[in-house]
């Protein structure tokens, strides 16, 4: 086994040990209020909701993970997909068309509670009202940058940094491809 890979198993083993053992405390809560856990649902599907909040493998790791349309309706909390496209459609969630028509949705745009990141989402917006295509939007939402303190402009805004040094970034990006 690769060092890579026993640095996977004992990740995968940690996480879900500490799903395990939050998963337990939750049951037995539910237990002591007099409900019953399969409530929930199937564990099945109790398990797909949990894992709709890890991003999916991809082929393009260099935006970071993406959800895909499904993923991304479990993480919003069982949505339908035509909440999805509604919100696509109207620049609500940034969500990129592959080549093969699939659309996926980075995960750089949501904070740590699972939520779009409003500001996030309108700086990919801004980038791409330019000449800019959405994938070269995101792949510049991702690049460290000297005005943010080395940051992204995803990390950035996701950690509540002024939207204002982004819009003058922005700006500038936008002067420069015109």
């Amino acid at each position: 086994m690769t060092p890579s890979a026993a640095n996977a198993d004992r990740w995968v083993k940690e996480v879900s040990s500490l799903v395990r053992d939050g998963l337990d405390r939750r049951v037995e809560a539910m237990r002591a209020e007099g409900k019953d856990p399969s409530s929930l649902g199937t564990p099945a599907e109790v398990a797909a909701r949990l894992l709709a909040t890890v991003p999916e493998p991809s082929a393009w790791n260099a935006l970071g993970p993406f959800f895909s349309t499904r993923g991304v309706c479990r993480l919003l909390g069982g949505v339908s997909r035509q909440a999805i496209e509604d919100r696509r459609r109207r620049h609500r969630i940034i969500a990129l068309q592959t080549s093969e028509g699939s659309w996926v949705y980075p995960a750089f745009q949501f904070d740590d509670a699972n939520r779009p990141v409003r500001a996030v989402i309108d700086a990919h917006r801004r980038l791409t009202s330019g000449s800019i295509g959405p994938w070269s939007a995101a792949s510049a939402m991702l690049g460290p940058q000297p005005e943010l303190a080395g940051r992204s402009i995803a990390e950035h805004l996701r950690t509540g940094g002024p939207a204002a040094e982004v819009d003058d970034l922005i700006d500038r990006t936008l002067a420069d491809v015109a």
